[in-house]
């Protein structure tokens, strides 16, 4: 028994083949038995005529479509392997139709404007978090940083980051004209309350006693004058040094504390007034004569150290890594003012790009068929209109049948 598939698979062809074999019947019904019902005969022969003609003329109209009828070199149908003749014509129309009408730019606009990008970029970023690729990711961006710390050329691009960097650095003219009056006396204050203790107790080392006597035993012909012995004198000045120092720390009213202050106040109020600092010069020129490039070593191993994941600093910016992200996605569901931002934006460039890459289009569509070889064109259009060309020929050889039957009723009432 024949799969009904197969049957339908080859409609077109069991349609005519019934109508050339409903005709061979006929004649031989007509031939042999002359006297078998032959007005019947006759108009079935008619249907069949006609059946097998329509069945033929639509074969070849069909066929007509994808393959040139020719006899060696020759068509001998006209307009035959009409695709594979048309190509060109097919793919620029094909190009002009989807870029103007498909894929104008109006159309993409619009549906730009209607395309929720915040949503689907919190979906996407929430996908990636969930399926566990955000680990990899920051895996993967920590090893290309590492990689790239340890190639040879990110040692110029770091010379060049520091000098950058550090070109502008003007501390006198950002102390004189960013730092508040009141922020400045209270760093003074706390400097004040620290470093006089932290002299105090260097002053009581014995290298800085060793240094102090070893200087007056030099003018001893001064000081013995005084009737004071090198040693003594220096235990003498570094007691009273040390005292005053630790009373300035201790006494936040203390005489020379307030004077520091006031000093200093005055010389902060004097920087205001001065754009190009001789200290700021200064430190300029020490920067520019200074070679930054001993100190990127130095610097490269301390990132590394900072991006090494089994460290607490790597753990630390994994774990920031891993908040930004996490706000990133909260802010993308529930700010509006973001959401609307984020789809504007996109728009934007998407618009953008549209406007000057639209023309593309056409051209890709026609490149992309133009490339195509007549069998693949033959392919591509059977592959999806197969089955309906087979309802062509089937209804061709039908509606032939039936017409041919009118036809024979037709002549049989007028004969």
């Amino acid at each position: 028994m024949i799969p009904l598939k197969k049957i339908e698979h080859y409609k077109g062809e069991l349609s005519l083949g019934i109508m050339v074999t409903g005709l061979l019947a006929c004649f031989f019904i007509a031939a042999s038995y002359p006297h078998f019902s032959p007005m019947l005969v006759f108009i079935l022969q008619s249907g069949f005529e006609a059946g097998t003609v329509g069945g033929a003329a639509d074969w070849l109209a069909v066929k007509m479509i994808f393959d040139e009828i020719k006899i060696g070199r020759f068509r001998i149908v006209p307009a035959s392997g009409i695709i594979p003749r048309k190509q060109k014509s097919i793919a620029e129309g094909a190009g002009k139709l989807v870029a103007e009408e498909w894929l104008s730019k109006d159309s993409i606009t619009g549906w730009l404007s209607s395309f929720d990008a915040a949503s689907a970029l919190a979906v996407h970023l929430k996908k990636i978090e969930q399926n566990g690729e955000l680990d990899r990711f920051i895996n993967w961006g920590r090893a290309r940083i590492i990689q790239w710390l340890d190639s040879p050329g990110s040692d110029s691009y770091f010379e060049m980051l520091l000098r950058e960097g550090l070109k502008n650095i003007k501390p006198m003219h950002f102390l004189g004209h960013s730092v508040p009056d009141e922020q400045f006396t209270k760093v003074l204050h706390r400097l004040l309350d620290h470093a006089p203790e932290k002299i105090a107790d260097t002053m009581t080392s014995q290298t800085v006693y060793e240094l102090l006597r070893d200087n007056i035993e030099r003018e001893q012909g001064f000081f013995s004058k005084l009737f004071f012995d090198a040693g003594e004198l220096t235990e003498r000045i570094i007691t009273k040094v040390t005292s005053i120092l630790r009373s300035i720390a201790a006494d936040e009213n203390h005489e020379l504390r307030l004077e520091i202050i006031k000093r200093a106040s005055v010389w902060k109020q004097a920087l205001k007034g001065q754009d190009n600092n001789t200290w700021d010069t200064w430190i300029q020129e020490f920067i520019g004569e200074t070679d930054l490039k001993q100190y990127i070593p130095g610097i490269k191993v301390k990132l590394k150290s900072l991006l090494d994941s089994e460290t607490d600093s790597g753990k630390k910016i994994d774990e920031l890594l891993k908040n930004i992200w996490q706000n990133t996605i909260f802010m993308l569901e529930s700010d509006r003012s973001l959401q609307v931002a984020v789809n504007t934006r996109f728009t934007e460039i998407a618009s953008d790009m549209l406007q000057a890459h639209h023309g593309k289009i056409a051209e890709l569509v026609t490149y992309n068929i133009n490339k195509l070889s007549v069998q693949e064109i033959r392919d591509q259009f059977r592959s999806r209109t197969y089955d309906d060309m087979q309802w062509i020929r089937v209804n061709g050889a039908v509606a032939g049948f039936v017409i041919g039957i009118l036809i024979g009723l037709f002549r049989l009432i007028i004969g």
